[in-house]
């Protein structure tokens, strides 16, 4: 990510030092705490003044034009009960078996919407579980968070009330942690089509695809106007959250020359022939 930021800056910062008369500005926005629920940008969703004609985000994606990706629908499920000696459990209500149980039950459940034609299905992943303070007692808390990766065919408020109609009788409240919506364009927008000429001019023969992570366009689409949106980035997708991230210095280089002529196709309004 820190690549693309750089690619990003350094292409914007030729454009400016050109000196040529721009028809469009350029926007730059950085922002921090995407990985927890798009913090940097949720501290900017009050602004009005913020508009765009194009959205372009540098997430990894090998250089290669992505136009969607799912939503994210993070919650927490807290079970309660009644602590007691680990040797005696029966005074005691274990939250645990509570937990253990609501997890089970939405496990083997279908997860609502079906496969969609283009992201595919909603899929859940128990991230974190965590219960009481020590082996010898009996927990009277618990809590496991669980990452739905959203498509459109599964409205978080669908979603939600679908976990509840599984847990309703176990005793479990809820909490609500990210709230994403997915984020798609039609690859037939002007704008778009505009973009994917260019990277055919450039080498980049690729359609274009979407993915399974979310970005803070998610928030930033929104906020600018919904307008157009494309991923595009020179770190590698398959190596996010692994350990020692890399980018290869020749995407870095493609990136910064993309990223280059891209924003003089918009800021001018070229013609691409």
């Amino acid at each position: 990510m820190k690549g693309g930021v750089a690619a990003m800056l350094i292409a914007a910062s030729r454009l400016i030092a050109n000196g040529e008369a721009l028809k469009r500005g350029i926007l730059v926005v950085i922002t921090g705490g995407e990985e927890t629920g798009c913090d940097g940008v949720q501290a900017l969703m009050d602004r009005s003044d913020l508009k765009a004609g194009m959205l372009l985000i540098p997430e990894p994606s090998s250089n290669i034009p992505l136009v969607g990706h799912k939503g994210a629908f993070w919650i927490r499920l807290m079970a309660s009960g009644k602590t007691a000696h680990g040797s005696m459990p029966e005074q005691g209500d274990n939250a645990a078996y509570k937990l253990v149980d609501a997890v089970s039950r939405l496990k083997a459940a279908q997860v609502p919407g079906g496969v969609h034609e283009v992201f595919g299905p909603t899929t859940m992943n128990l991230g974190r579980m965590n219960a009481g303070l020590n082996i010898n007692s009996v927990p009277d808390q618990a809590w496991a968070d669980l990452d739905f990766r959203t498509t459109p065919n599964t409205p978080h408020e669908e979603l939600l009330h679908w976990v509840k109609s599984h847990v309703e009788d176990l005793d479990i409240s809820i909490e609500i942690i990210v709230d994403l919506n997915p984020v798609y364009t039609n690859p037939d927008d002007h704008q778009v089509t505009r973009l994917l000429q260019r990277l055919h001019l450039e080498g980049v023969d690729h359609d274009p695809g979407t993915v399974m992570f979310f970005t803070d366009g998610a928030l930033l689409k929104p906020l600018l106007g919904n307008c157009p949106f494309v991923v595009l980035g020179p770190g590698e997708p398959h190596l996010a959250h692994q350990t020692d991230e890399y980018c290869f210095v020749e995407r870095l280089e493609q990136a910064v020359e993309l990223y280059e002529q891209l924003l003089l196709d918009y800021c001018q309004d070229r013609q691409i022939s």
